[in-house]
């Protein structure tokens, strides 16, 4: 089925995944924790901790051409990056609580921006192996494993963890298992505490880091690459910067650009729903783990079902999925959430079929076109420099949300979840149909539109 890459995909999952606990739990877990110490423009402010993620493209040329020969060009960087933010990881895990507690959301938004600098270095090396370690034919696979590791480490960074997080959820599904009943009754005792913490959880995912690069160090040679590049092949520093400037204000790029930006413009208040569920209306964490726990699985089938057509026709399949998250969040905020309290009244069971249904639509959809902007990242870029190329394109991807970042979460503190989300939503639809001539250009773009024409003569 992979054509021999069993390895190469199986070593690219591990990397993955060890790069997405950390982004989960960061970007997820961690804003529904300190919630009650914060407010909905706090945490505003704690999402800008992933800007070194959303700007890596101004560090990939130095990433993809700096290295030491005998341990190979990415695993140069992907090596000494993890162990340093595995060692990030325990310094904040040991002092999480001083930070939340006696100092401003801004200390601690530093914090967790030193760690993403660190995801940024390993994705923008990982992306670019991902693109030269597996065949031709096998590049739709590098995607999807992608999509697959990083699902699977925010799986584990928010699933598991906020399971075992939540005291409730031990003592009623875990523990009874293995501690007299009786005993998970009693108040302040151990048992009324969860079986993990923010810090137990830090310093576990510090652990994992380590072994992750000792599998790349010890178990794979990048000398065994299938695709190989001759020294002459690859641009040096100064040129790679001049790729990127020139990629950047590309007209075909400037036009994706404009279609990432426009169709996110109005789309993101509803990023607070998960927020406004567990801190507003008071849901159990661990019934929404539960519900986490069944979405992660339909993440895998969507990225293994979307995967081949998607990269056949990311632009069109993207586009598709666009309408679908809108519906989803309409439907999400704009009736289960306004319709809360009368629903816990009338069957808890219901609301608890309603928030799977909730969370399983929502990631299904985004998910769906985080494969078609993955897809897209592969079908452009050039395999001589793709760390530069995939990390550019992903970078833009992401800064593409700055715009609406900076304004959604000061929104919806002043004026609530529901008239916002569904005048975004209504926006939206009506930018989605303004873009069809835009979304024809780009369905017509090929990989050399995207070319620096030094790169055009390394390929000639």
């Amino acid at each position: 089925m992979f054509n021999g890459d069993h390895y190469r995909l199986l070593l690219l999952l591990i990397l993955y995944t060890v790069q997405g606990i950390p982004m989960g739990f960061l970007m997820r877990s961690m804003p529904i924790m300190l919630k009650k110490y914060y407010s909905y423009s706090d945490i505003g402010v704690l999402a800008m901790c992933s800007y070194p993620y959303k700007f890596k493209f101004l560090i990939a040329p130095i990433v993809d051409t700096v290295y030491w020969k005998r341990l190979g060009r990415r695993r140069s960087w992907i090596i000494p990056i993890q162990l340093l933010a595995g060692i990030i990881m325990f310094i904040v895990a040991m002092n999480l609580q001083t930070l939340i507690q006696d100092y401003s959301v801004h200390i601690v938004a530093l914090a967790f921006t030193a760690i993403f600098f660190c995801l940024a270095v390993q994705d923008i090396a990982v992306d670019g192996w991902a693109v030269t370690i597996v065949k031709e034919e096998n590049l739709n696979y590098s995607a999807t494993v992608q999509n697959v590791g990083l699902s699977l480490g925010i799986g584990i960074s928010t699933t598991i963890y906020l399971a075992l997080n939540s005291s409730h959820f031990c003592n009623s599904f875990i523990r009874p298992w293995y501690v007299n009943p009786s005993l998970l009754e009693l108040e302040d005792s151990v048992y009324s505490e969860p079986i993990i913490n923010e810090k137990t959880f830090m310093i576990g995912w510090g652990i994992l880091t380590i072994f992750a690069s000792l599998y790349a160090f010890l178990l794979h040679n990048e000398k065994d690459d299938r695709i190989k590049f001759k020294e002459e092949d690859t641009l040096g520093v100064i040129d790679t910067f001049k790729l990127a400037k020139n990629l950047v204000f590309n007209r075909h790029t400037m036009v994706l650009i404009f279609f990432w930006v426009v169709t996110k413009l109005f789309s993101r208040f509803s990023l607070t729903q998960d927020l406004y569920l567990l801190n507003e209306k008071k849901y159990d964490q661990g019934n929404y783990s539960i519900a986490t726990a069944i979405k992660f699985p339909c993440e895998i089938m969507t990225s293994l079902l979307i995967s081949k057509y998607a990269f056949s026709n990311p632009f069109r399949t993207k586009y598709i999925f666009l309408f679908v998250s809108i519906v989803v969040n309409l439907l999400s905020v704009n009736v289960f959430l306004y319709n809360y309290d009368s629903l816990v009244v009338y069957s808890p069971y219901l609301v608890d079929i309603c928030v799977i249904v909730m969370v399983v639509a929502n990631n299904v959809a985004s998910t769906a076109e985080f494969n078609c902007d993955i897809a897209i990242m592969n079908k452009m870029c050039n395999k001589g420099n793709g760390g530069t190329h995939i990390t550019i394109f992903a970078s833009l991807m992401n800064a593409s949300g700055i715009i609406s970042d900076l304004y959604s979460y000061r929104v919806v503190d002043n004026f609530g979840m529901f008239m916002p989300t569904f005048t975004g939503s209504i926006l939206s639809v009506l930018v989605l149909i303004l873009v069809i001539p835009i979304l024809k250009i780009l369905e017509k773009t090929k990989r050399e539109d995207f070319y620096h024409p030094l790169e055009k003569q390394k390929v000639e």
